[in-house]
């Protein structure tokens, strides 16, 4: 079984999620509201982390510039 991509984290709460959609999707649902980490591969192989927040209207914001995230790039 192939492992999964990204890992949404809130304290002791962990997601794996196989897809930037599965992602969006995931972010949406469980963690409106709240700030979470994503951890991502990037093309060098090293994990790149991006700290998010998602409003409770469901957009999801980068946690320290505030900027809207776009999940699939």
């Amino acid at each position: 079984m192939e492992q999964p991509l990204f890992l949404i984290k809130q304290f002791t709460k962990k997601v794996y999620c196989n897809s930037a959609e599965e992602v969006k999707v995931t972010l949406k649902r469980e963690f409106r509201g709240t700030h979470v980490s994503l951890q991502e591969p990037s093309a060098s192989g090293i994990n790149r982390i991006c700290f998010l927040t998602v409003l409770p209207t469901g957009a999801i914001i980068d946690t320290y510039t505030l900027k809207i995230v776009d999940i699939y790039n």
